[in-house]
């Protein structure tokens, strides 16, 4: 099975309440455990909009180096965690080294 260079979804799960806060973050984890294994990944969209609520994450990565966004009608504190599965799908390195180091500082 080819790997896909672009991959955009969208989940009901996200949405601006405490518990959803800590389900989006969950979904952003496990996407970013599941992006690794697609080696030539070099975009990703997690998005939602309903009336009155919008955000969308993405992930986007080139010849340069890597961002992530975060761009919604709520701020969204991204976990630790988040953020070290964005960087090693960025750099290629192995997620437990990177974790070790989330957890040393």
């Amino acid at each position: 099975m080819a790997s896909p260079k672009v991959l955009a979804m969208t989940s009901q799960l996200v949405r601006d309440t405490t518990q959803s806060r800590k389900r989006t973050d969950d979904l952003l984890y496990v996407a970013g455990i599941t992006a690794r294994r697609m080696p030539k990944l070099q975009a990703f969209a997690l998005w939602k909009g309903i009336k009155g609520e919008a955000c969308a994450f993405i992930y986007h990565r080139d010849g340069g180096g890597a961002s992530i966004t975060w761009r919604g009608t709520w701020d969204m504190q991204l976990s630790p965690r988040v953020l070290v599965q964005a960087l090693a799908q960025a750099n290629r390195v192995k997620w437990r080294a990177l974790a070790a180091l989330a957890l040393a500082g």
